[in-house]
């Protein structure tokens, strides 16, 4: 190098000896599309919440605009619509602003000026004047064509954007960019110019890198061509100013080939990378000798599972990063494809309705003839297959796993229960919703929480446009109400009986069996039918259920023949009928406000007695058990005081809570045995009666001093009416 002899010149391509940072200009393409958006938030004719509908292609005067990748037509907020790189979402967002405000916003980041580098032989791009406009100019410019820069302006503007409209040095953004160059020579597009813009460190930015690559050979895509160079480039930048990484990455982790993703060490199988959190009670780091020996092949975890790990692990790949709770969702999104992108995903949140409306859903579906999943409290369903479940929501490796499996299994739609521990906890994070609901928030888990406030901001996060596309809002919960309100994206309304909302029940007759509905929906939608169900909160349950299959797309038509084929979920009301002569059932009610619906449901269903049976899980929220209690007694004819899960607490001292200052009188009992209680409820229960057994539903086990035992409520129903007890 030089490949010319400095001064000689003669015969030489100018490019050879040009400076292309600040010589040669190219249209911005995808990167472009930035400022079309920086200027409509600038001018308040969007956000980046907003929802968009985005098809594959427009036409716009007498051309045909299409995005890259042919779609069907979805919705999008204005970041979903910019992460996809989507031509015809930057055309509408283009068209928000006049041909004169999109020109001016374009002057104001200094397109067709010169940078002022100082550099000999600067360009200043190409702009044409506004009233030389035609018809596309407008839209093809949207997206980051019909206008030209230097590699240095493109820094610039895009370090203006990070700095809030500031025209500074540029220091921060990230872009990747692969736009076509114009030949003034023929007027036409001739050759590619791949460009990666990108910032380092991550956490507190520094320095600012930016590749371009004209007439690439082969592949001519930005990320796959100026990441590489990007990466050697600011690697030697950090290295040369000793800026040290955030992330340590051992040297064994560099070439490994990783087959799967796993946070739990007796799942682990040979090849996966295992993910150490810090967990409850104990950190997964200490289990990961464990994890190696079944064949784990690296480690990601925090600095103090590092610490934990390295001494019993020896010379093993270890990565160690600030949070890996905070990225594992993602990890596995990417390591998995994006399986949540590839189905119908309904995210269903709330103290109490999470699993009836979900198993209610998925029966919709399966009625319309799709191949549905679930993913909830109750275990997971692939089709017809069914798995157990630990968590009403799984860690996010487990999340995406089951999501990719249901993806390679053609299903269609899933429903999942996310849980505002879930949502805490980042189990659901990396997943996109196409639906995300929200059915009533009332006292549980302050004893994780804190506060019935943080507990609502928990559940509120799921309801943001990075994580969902549309949101489904009970607004007959007060919390509903408010966080209808609150978020960003357009609320889709329910109610029983409020006509003003997006959903709502415009009849309701009670019948033997449960309802006779007639449904009002969005665009007039009408759907009637009978449904088996009873309950004021299973109205509202199948309600959602219905309002969320309308949006996957089932018929109208379809749903309401579907209303008289639906099943509650296992233990929510199941009846357990042995032949006897009085109402036997079973139910997950486990908050105040649960206990005390059902128990009105059944009240209104009951002539005779109402005889129920309730205790309070172990090392959970205390401030709720007076609360049951009362509940309980206020609610029932004969009130029996029991254990549930009393897990690493006194059963005695749990039911000593329940009670606070209640008086009971007989037959109404404290039986701390929960065997004991429930054949004491069926010796009381007479002809016509109803007798419900609360708090534990479907669990088959009981939790005692750190041991689960066997322990079935309908099971122990069904025996002591039939006397085997």
């Amino acid at each position: 190098y030089p490949s010319f002899t400095p001064g000689d010149t003669k015969g030489i391509d100018p490019y050879r000896w040009q400076n292309p940072s600040v010589q040669e200009v190219y249209e911005p393409g995808s990167t472009g599309k930035v400022m079309t958006i920086a200027a409509a938030v600038e001018e308040g004719k969007i956000s980046p919440e907003t929802v968009m509908t985005i098809p594959w292609k427009l036409k716009r005067s007498n051309k045909t605009f299409r995005d890259h990748d042919k779609h069907p037509t979805q919705k999008l907020t204005l970041t979903g619509a910019l992460a996809v790189s989507s031509n015809t979402g930057a055309i509408q967002v283009g068209e928000m602003l006049s041909n004169d405000t999109l020109h001016s916003y374009l002057k104001k980041f200094g397109i067709a000026e010169k940078a002022n580098s100082g550099l000999p032989g600067e360009e200043s791009g190409k702009l044409l004047d506004v009233k030389d406009w035609s018809g596309t100019t407008a839209p093809t410019v949207a997206f980051g064509q019909g206008y030209s820069l230097t590699a240095l302006q493109a820094t610039s503007v895009f370090a203006t954007i990070a700095n809030d409209g500031l025209r500074v040095t540029p220091t921060v953004i990230a872009g990747i960019s692969t736009a076509q160059r114009y030949n003034p020579k023929c007027g036409c597009y001739s050759g590619y110019t791949a460009s990666f813009i990108g910032f380092a460190p991550a956490d507190k930015p520094e320095y600012v890198v930016s590749v371009t690559i004209q007439d690439p050979k082969g592949l001519h895509w930005g990320g796959y061509l100026g990441g590489p160079v990007f990466k050697k480039v600011m690697s030697f930048v950090l290295k040369d100013k000793a800026i040290k990484p955030t992330v340590k990455v051992s040297d064994e982790f560099r070439s490994l080939e990783i087959t799967g993703i796993s946070s739990s060490s007796m799942r682990i199988k040979p090849g996966e990378l295992f993910i150490a959190l810090s967990g409850e009670k104990h950190h997964g780091a200490k289990f990961a000798l464990n994890a190696r020996d079944s064949g784990a092949i690296a480690l990601l975890t925090d600095r103090q599972g590092l610490d934990l790990a390295s001494k019993s692990l020896g010379n093993f790949p270890i990565l160690s990063v600030e949070n890996p709770r905070g990225i594992s969702g993602y990890l596995a999104d990417w390591f998995h494809n994006s399986p949540s992108r590839a189905l119908f995903l309904a995210g269903i949140t709330g103290t109490n309705g999470k699993t009836t409306t979900s198993h209610l859903l998925k029966q919709i579906w399966e009625f319309a003839g799709m191949n549905a999943g679930l993913i909830g409290t109750i275990g997971i369903e692939i089709a017809q297959e069914k798995f157990g479940a630990s968590h009403t929501t799984p860690e996010a490796d487990q999340l995406h796993n089951i999501l990719s499996i249901m993806k390679n299994a053609k299903i269609r739609a899933a429903a999942i229960e996310v849980s505002s521990h879930a949502l805490s906890l980042n189990r659901v994070d990396g997943a996109y919703f196409s639906a995300a609901a929200f059915t009533n928030l009332t006292q549980d888990h302050l004893d994780f929480h804190g506060s019935m406030e943080n507990y609502y901001q928990a559940k509120k996060k799921l309801f943001d446009s990075t994580r969902s596309q549309a949101s489904f809002v009970n607004v007959d919960d007060s919390y509903g109400m408010r966080l209808a309100a609150e978020v960003s994206l357009p609320p889709i309304t329910i109610s029983q009986r409020n006509s003003k909302a997006n959903w709502y029940y415009q009849g309701i007759d009670s019948t033997s069996k449960g309802y006779r509905v007639e449904v009002r929906g969005i665009e007039g939608t009408l759907i009637s039918g009978e449904l088996n169900l009873i309950g004021d909160h299973n109205l509202d349950n199948a309600l959602m259920a219905m309002a969320l299959a309308f949006e996957s797309g089932v018929d109208p038509l379809v749903i309401g023949n579907s209303l008289t084929t639906l099943k509650a979920a296992p233990g929510r009301l199941e009846r357990i009928d042995c032949g006897q002569d009085f109402l036997a059932l079973v139910d997950y009610a486990h908050t105040p406000d649960a206990v005390e619906k059902v128990l009105a449901t059944l009240r209104k269903n009951t002539n005779s007695k109402l005889i129920a049976i309730l205790g309070c899980g172990g090392n959970r929220d205390k401030s709720k058990r007076p609360l049951m209690g009362k509940a309980l007694a206020s609610g029932s004819d004969i009130a029996i005081f029991t254990s549930d899960n009393p897990r690493d607490e006194d059963p005695e001292e749990i039911l000593k809570e329940m009670l606070g200052s209640l008086k009971l009188t007989y037959p109404s009992a404290v039986i701390s045995d929960r065997q004991t209680a429930i054949k004491y409820g069926v010796e009381k229960a007479q002809a016509g009666d109803t007798l419900v057994i609360l708090g534990k539903g479907h669990e088959v086990g009981q939790e005692i001093r750190g041991v689960t035992l066997a322990f079935s409520d309908q099971e122990v129903l069904r025996k002591s009416i039939e006397g085997e007890l």
